[in-house]
């Protein structure tokens, strides 16, 4: 762990728990992770935050968690002042070498921010609209004629999460090399309906993989290329991408659903290629920082208007916006999950503070660290 010469502003926030022992929480065999939103939102008028914070007791405390489970994390905090510190506490699960804040790990669902950037990005362009149906920008949609691209970015489309389904995320773990590609995944499940589009909310991996395919047929290109030249250029995000399957890079994970019993012992084809814009990128803490800097503090992504979107009613309490979530102890972003590991992301856009953090291993909550966290550091 280190402090950082801040460029960017994050740092701490305000939690309920006292102290870190061993929270371990079984993860189902379903990946029905990809990711699940979380809640919990804070506004902040007047920022008061201690003179002096602890990173040296803040290191031992999160060392002391690493230790008690296979495993660690990586993570960025950055308070209001501007001071950045950074985390790197346990050990890769197939190596056993240490963390480091320069690996590049798998934030699950956190993807799913990054998918809704490049939507809302045609939407300023004039190449998409929110309220029209999905079926007018994909051809042969399997989906509901009703679903419109406002409903799959905010969770209110009614399509089944394909995550859920044992018949698809089952071969996926057995077959470490099959191959899925998203019109697959969709048809899957785009038969059914848990309820009319718009009707209310429910989270499903399934929206963010329409959202996907809504981008490769607006543009016409691979997702990869629009997203290059979109989003990781022009932030120079040099070790972000998603991941297609062929991404070796990646520093392994604890999985207790893996028969290998760690993401970096098998292949992870089937795995990222069923995940594709719900849940596949791949990043370092410092280019999740930048990316968080430049859609919700420096406005660097998106219009004013496509941000209030995003933005929705997350400060009034929604459970969501557009690719959005409240933050778990305040602000907002996301959390993420998927084999091997679990992410949250946390920013609060007027104080310019942050708190992000990756568990390389599945079974252990990213929000009872993040927790820990804001409380010493005194974010809220």
């Amino acid at each position: 762990m280190r402090d950082a010469d801040a460029d960017w502003v994050i740092e701490s926030h305000n939690g309920c728990m006292p102290r870190l022992t061993t929270w371990v929480i079984p993860l189902p065999l379903v990946l029905s992770a990809i990711l699940s939103a979380c809640a919990t939102t804070t506004t902040t008028d007047e920022v008061l935050r201690p003179a002096e914070v602890d990173f040296e007791l803040l290191d031992t405390e999160l060392e002391a968690w690493a230790d008690q489970a296979p495993g660690g994390a990586v993570g960025l905090v950055r308070l209001a002042d501007g001071r950045t510190h950074l985390i790197d506490v346990g050990e890769d699960a197939t190596t056993g070498a240490p963390l480091s804040i320069d690996d590049r790990v798998r934030v699950g669902s956190i993807s799913k921010v990054y998918t809704a950037t490049l939507v809302l990005q045609l939407v300023d362009d004039g190449l998409v609209e929110l309220d029209e149906p999905v079926n007018t920008y994909i051809p042969d949609a399997s989906v509901n004629e009703a679903i419109t691209v406002r409903h799959v970015l905010a969770h209110q489309s009614g399509l089944p999460n394909y995550t859920e389904e044992v018949e698809l995320i089952g071969p996926s773990i057995e077959v470490p090399t099959l191959q899925f590609d998203p019109e697959t995944i969709v048809s899957f499940v785009s038969d059914e309906e848990d309820f009319s589009p718009g009707a209310q909310f429910s989270y499903s991996n399934t929206n963010f993989i329409v959202a996907g395919q809504l981008v490769e047929a607006v543009t016409g290109r691979p997702l990869e290329d629009v997203f290059a030249e979109r989003i990781s250029t022009p932030l120079g995000l040099t070790d972000t991408s998603f991941d297609g399957g062929d991404v070796e890079d990646v520093v392994s994970g604890y999985s207790l659903a893996l028969a290998e019993g760690s993401s970096g012992s098998r292949d992870y084809q089937s795995i990222a290629q069923l995940a594709w814009t719900a849940g596949s990128l791949v990043t370092t803490i410092e280019e999740l920082a930048i990316f968080f800097d430049a859609l919700l503090v420096e406005d660097q992504l998106l219009s004013p208007e496509s941000l209030e979107e995003m933005l929705g009613e997350i400060p009034d309490g929604a459970p969501y916006g557009l690719g959005l979530a409240p933050g778990s102890d305040f602000g907002v972003g996301h959390d993420g999950s998927i084999f091997g590991f679990n992410s949250e992301a946390q920013v609060d856009p007027a104080t310019r503070e942050m708190v992000l953090l990756v568990v390389n291993n599945d079974a252990r909550r990213p929000s009872i660290a993040t927790a820990l966290i804001t409380e010493l550091t005194g974010i809220e």
